[in-house]
């Protein structure tokens, strides 16, 4: 047991080298995990990501078919991305061969990305797929007024562009008679149910007229004050003092007489604007009378033979299509890469909580920093010999971000080029997406040269089918949506053009092909402004021209009848009413005209009574004040007489 201890003491303490074993192994195996799951799963993972994230933003699937990627490099490499058309699931919107960029360390150790410059290569458009895409299905619309509104008003819009104007022309040109359907209309019209709301509106406005004329002074009120008046004294005064005690009286009944001609004349006014807000409110009813016409008119299919209806069927499905989806890109526009926002908005987005389980994205960054995501500039080249479904395109893309407002510069993109599968040449694109200030700005324009159409359908009905069966087309869209405000402009010219007709009947045919014989230019202006919730269309075609022309001379007749007979049938189902609201109407407005201008006429002939005693004490104070002057000048004569014979 000594020997042990002794041993022990010997025993020097182990000396620590330069490499801690316990720290470097850890840090090793940390190291060696994080280089494992880069290189085996990393590449996995942000494939299924940018599918998940693709999918989502666009609204259909998107396939990635390989990602490459490189830690040391800060390089990424995505193949083969396709998307697919939501309209057509069985084929891409668009398919892009390569996308490759490098990253900026410096942007990557701060937690964003910014890329220098970016390649995009192999671009194909309507490409098959190998399987219909998944389309996400269109969540309901949160309820707002405005986008509510504005969505109502599109639908509107696409109902009257979808209306079956060719099967009733096509039904009048076969010789049917609308007409005779209108012998007798069922239910209550818009006029005629305003009219029974106007009615009882004004038995109620005539009990209440009543009520506040009762209420307003009167005879009674009146004869009060004249005999009061009456009793102030005007002459034989002894004394200033008396004089002004009269006049006192007389301020005193002016005063409650102003009051009362105060309230007689507030009322009159009142019920004068009450009986003529009446008034407006039954001018109203021509408008609901118009609009009974029309739906009756659309109830039994009496079609409108004019330029607009016809222009707006043959193109305005085509249109309607273009402003929808303009109006969806910009929604995705604003809602990934957010505008500056007003003080208003700001105080609304704090005031308005998230649903439970949702969370808030927040931003953090100062000018001249680098937002979360920066593609600097993306140069687009894509040659027709790299697939059936190629184009052959070169462009530019510059400065698409997460955060507009922070670099302060907008989106811009101009391409050119063909599309020789779609037989499209010529193309230029150009869009700029500014959403650095509170005014968000989205301006497209697109033009395409030169295109083929072949078996383009314009009307398909079991009544009529009108199309192009073969026609080189040009085409111009402009686009521009700033803030709320929309301005959209397509100008299409169709040359050579070969029309496919076809109808339910001969007549139908021999009225189609008579109209467009001869016609082998087609134009089509279109415009749309305003705002999204009061949108203003504009659609014309040459086409709509001849096609009105060419009805007119069958079917012109029929329609201004059966026309003729709807307006008879509404103006004869209300006229009855509009005669009793209008007598009422005058009755009420004649009983209350008489009984305030009675009032009135009262309360005159005592004003005018007032102003004469008024007068009076005028003069008599008057004549008082002279006398007193006189009388005052004949005492100091005498006092002065006295003074002179004393000395």
């Amino acid at each position: 047991m000594t020997n042990s201890t002794a041993d022990s003491a010997q025993k020097k303490p182990r000396r620590q080298g330069p490499i801690r074993t316990e720290a470097v192994l850890p840090f090793a195996l940390l190291a060696l995990l994080t280089w494992a799951y880069f290189f085996f799963f990393f590449d996995a993972h942000l494939r299924r990501a940018l599918e998940y994230g693709g999918t989502r933003a666009v609204g259909a699937e998107v396939n990635v078919g390989a990602v490459e990627s490189s830690v040391w490099r800060a390089s990424l490499s995505v193949r083969d991305i396709q998307i697919t058309d939501a309209a057509t699931p069985a084929r891409n919107l668009v398919r892009i061969g390569e996308l490759r960029w490098q990253m900026l360390w410096d942007a990557l150790l701060r937690g964003k990305v910014v890329i220098d410059e970016a390649a995009i290569d192999g671009i194909q458009l309507g490409s098959p797929r190998a399987r219909p895409g998944y389309v996400v299905p269109v969540a309901p619309a949160e309820p707002s007024a405005g986008p509510g509104y504005a969505d109502t008003v599109l639908d509107n819009v696409q109902k009257e562009f979808s209306a079956n104007v060719f099967g009733d022309l096509a039904a009048l040109a076969q010789g049917a008679d609308p007409g005779a359907q209108l012998s007798q209309i069922t239910g209550q019209l818009q006029s005629q149910a305003r009219l029974a709301e106007l009615q009882a509106e004004l038995g109620q406005k005539t009990t209440a007229w009543e009520q506040r004329i009762a209420a307003l002074p009167g005879k009674d009120t009146a004869a009060a004050l004249g005999e009061r008046l009456r009793r102030v004294k005007r002459d034989n005064f002894k004394d200033v003092k008396e004089l002004q005690s009269s006049v006192k009286e007389l301020e005193a009944i002016r005063d409650e007489f102003d009051v009362q001609a105060a309230a007689v004349r507030d009322a009159g006014a009142a019920l004068g604007s009450e009986t003529r807000a009446v008034r407006t409110a039954y001018a109203e009813i021509d408008r609901l009378v118009q609009e009974d016409i029309r739906a009756l008119k659309t109830r039994f299919r009496i079609p409108s033979l004019d330029a607009r209806s016809l222009s707006n069927v043959l193109f305005g499905p085509e249109l309607y299509a273009k402003v929808t989806d303009a109006r969806r890109y910009m929604e995705t526009a604003r809602d990934y890469m957010p505008p500056k926002r007003s003080a208003e908005e700001k105080a609304a987005r704090e005031l308005r909580a998230p649903e439970r389980g949702a969370g808030r994205n927040y931003a953090f960054g100062r000018p001249n920093t680098y937002p979360l995501f920066w593609l600097k500039q993306a140069q687009i080249s894509s040659r027709s010999s790299s697939g059936d479904y190629a184009a052959d395109l070169t462009g530019q893309i510059t400065n698409v971000t997460s955060d507009p407002v922070i670099i302060g510069k907008p989106l811009v993109a101009t391409i050119t080029g063909h599309f020789p599968q779609q037989g499209w040449y010529d193309t230029r694109t150009e869009l700029v997406i500014d959403h650095t200030t509170a005014t968000p700005l989205e301006r497209l324009s697109f033009t395409i040269g030169r295109y083929a159409l072949t078996d383009y359908a314009l009307v398909s009905s079991e009544a009529a089918k009108l199309g192009f069966a073969k026609a080189a087309g040009r085409s111009e869209f402009n686009a521009e949506l700033r803030g709320q405000q929309v301005d959209i402009r397509l100008d299409n010219t169709f040359s050579g053009v070969e029309f496919a007709v076809a109808g339910s009947s001969d007549t139908m045919r021999k009225i189609l092909t008579s109209a467009v014989a001869g016609a082998d230019q087609v134009k089509v202006d279109a415009r749309v402004s305003g705002s999204w919730s009061d949108i203003k269309w504009t659609l014309r075609t040459n086409l709509a021209d001849l096609l009105e022309q060419g009805f007119r001379r069958h079917v012109q007749a029929k329609i201004e009848a059966a026309q003729a007979r709807v307006q008879a049938q509404v103006n004869e189902r209300i006229a009855a009413e509009r005669r009793k609201f209008s007598d009422q109407l005058a009755a009420a407005e004649g009983s209350v005209r008489d009984r305030i201008s009675a009032r009135q006429a009262e309360l005159d002939r005592l004003r005018a009574d007032l102003d004469k005693a008024k007068a009076d004490l005028e003069a008599r104070k008057k004549a008082l004040a002279n006398e007193q002057e006189q009388k005052l000048k004949q005492e100091s004569g005498k006092l002065l007489d006295s003074l002179k014979k004393k000395f």
